[in-house]
């Protein structure tokens, strides 16, 4: 086995991405929208970013404005006054949970800098954010056109559409870390990620109770 095959950002691309600079990065907060490319459409240079340990500020910046800006509307449709509650939710949940991962993959041995782990869970934030954005119109119509005492009240569909968007951001963390393994190696951080978004999955759970969201 190679020794290099359980560091967790192997580049497996013949000709890398090139990674994201710092101007580049904080030109997101003028143009918001750019973060649908940053974070989904040009995931293989997000992937090259975090690989590359540069710029992990700016990139832990954009990723938490992004979190609390777009996931404001559906927090705004569910209850006007604590818009706040999905991203205190995403990025509390995060929050939690990261030192375990932390912890557990230098246990390992893999060469993740902390900057690099706060980076790929705040990716989790970031998409469940953008997905809830999206979600915001539904639910606003769900709840204005829905009648009182229906089987399936629009607060329920929010929830349901709260761990939809939960999943996705989820998903997205093992797309990046799928397109950070070279093929035919083998890569421990599966075993650590996979258990732990299901202590991550709880935690969110609670803090959602304790929030009042569900």
């Amino acid at each position: 086995m190679e020794p290099n095959t359980q560091r967790a950002f192997a580049v497996r691309r013949k000709q890398p991405a090139e990674p994201h600079e710092a101007q580049e990065l904080i030109s997101v907060l003028t143009q918001p929208l750019r973060i649908f490319d940053l974070v989904m459409t040009e995931r293989d240079r997000l992937v090259a970013t975090i690989a590359g340990r540069r710029n992990a500020g700016a990139l832990t910046l954009v990723l938490l404005v992004a979190t609390a800006l777009f996931s404001f509307p559906f927090g705004a449709v569910i209850d006007p006054a604590r818009a706040w509650r999905i991203a205190l939710l995403l990025v509390g949940s995060v929050a939690i949970c990261l030192p375990s991962l932390h912890v557990f993959s230098a246990f390992l041995g893999l060469e993740t800098t902390l900057g690099q782990t706060v980076s790929l869970t705040l990716v989790i934030a970031c998409v469940s954010a953008l997905f809830t954005f999206g979600f915001a119109p539904i639910v606003w119509f769900l709840d204005t056109t829905m009648e009182a005492g229906e089987l399936v009240t629009a607060h329920d569909l929010a929830v349901i559409l709260l761990w939809v968007s939960i999943a996705a951001g989820l998903v997205q963390l093992l797309r990046c870390l799928g397109d950070a393994v070279r093929p035919g190696t083998v890569d421990v951080s599966f075993l650590i990620v996979i258990p732990w978004q299901c202590v991550f999955v709880y935690i969110t759970y609670r803090m959602a109770r304790v929030l009042g969201l569900i």
